[in-house]
Parts: structure tokens; sequence; C-alpha cells
């Protein structure tokens, strides 16, 4: 990421794909926004090991989308992200203190500053094998490092939001320790 050059920076995890007109999309997007835009994101499929789709994810929220953020991760994977690569100065890089959740909490200080938009297509392929090892398969780090590091990071901002919103965001984080990672895990 620092040593990026061009107007923008996408992001491609080692385990999912991009179908071949992605980028032109989002960079189309951006060039029709105004510069207050600063991330655009697209739909995404999940595929399994044999390449079968299980599941389509697409979403269309877009400018200030920060409290919806604090609500649940609607951009998904890291891997249908684009930014402009002035936002990378303007809120820093991804925050490795987290073992985890490093996308959804860098979303968050982008969309501090930056409107977001969608391109409403699945141009990302997602690949969750069972076989595989995932970031998210350490219940106790996730647990105990990421849940209280995004809890102290961000409940003041929730709190801004109303003393419900920010029982709603807590509630979202501990949904998804116990639904994601607790049994999926076996925990």
């Amino acid at each position: 990421i620092q040593e990026s050059a061009g107007d923008f920076v996408a992001f491609l995890d080692d385990d999912d794909m991009w179908e071949k007109e992605k980028i032109e999309r989002q960079v189309d997007r951006f060039r029709q926004a105004g510069t207050d835009v600063g991330v655009t994101y697209t739909g995404m499929r999940i595929v399994d090991g044999s390449g079968n789709t299980t599941r389509r994810h697409v979403e269309t929220l877009e400018g200030d989308v920060t409290k919806e953020l604090l609500r649940r991760n609607f951009v998904g994977s890291f891997s249908t992200v684009m930014v402009r690569n002035e936002t990378i100065d303007d809120v820093g890089l991804l925050d490795e203190r987290f073992p985890c959740w490093q996308d959804i909490e860098w979303y968050i200080r982008l969309s501090r500053n930056w409107k977001f938009l969608s391109v409403p297509e699945t141009l990302v392929r997602i690949r969750q094998d069972e076989d595989r090892e995932h970031i998210s398969d350490d219940f106790d780090q996730i647990r105990d490092t990421a849940l209280e590091l995004f809890a102290e990071k961000y409940q003041p901002l929730a709190r801004g939001y109303g003393r419900l919103f920010r029982r709603e965001f807590m509630g979202w984080l501990e949904f998804r320790v116990g639904a994601y990672n607790a049994l999926r895990t076996g925990r």
C-alpha cells in the first residue's frame, strides 16, 4: 500500500478473484463522482472449492455510511474495495494491532472523511473452502483482542448516535464473535 503510486488502490486477497471488468467499473464510478468520494466497492459471490456459487452479496449503500458500518460490514471482503490513493494519507494504513477485522475497522475510518459509492455488480469471487484456514479461526484472539480493541476504539463514536445505538453496535460485535467465529470453530 505504501509503495502505490497510482490515483487508485485496489486490494486482492490471495484466495479471491476479480472479474475482468472490475477495475474499469470502479475507475468509471470514481471519474463520474465528486472528489469527496474516496471508496468504491463491488458486489461479490461466494464460491466453494469447486467454484460453485453458494451465495451472492450486492449492496447499494452510498454516501455517508459510518452509522451503517457500525451496525454491519455491508462492504464485505477487502477484495471488493478500491480507494483513492489520497485516502491512505488521510486516514492511515490498516491497524495491525487487530488479528482480524482490519478491513471493517479501516472502512469505518475511511467513512468518517470520505463518501462511499457502490458498483452493484458481482465482480469479485470469494473462495470459502471448509478445508482452508481463515484469519478468523483463532477464536481466543478474536474474543480477547479484536473484540476488545474494536469496542474500545468505536464505542465512543457509536455512543454519539445515542445510547440505544451503542448497544446495537456492541450487539453486532458480540454476534460476530458468536455466530461467525465461535459456531464455525466449534466453540
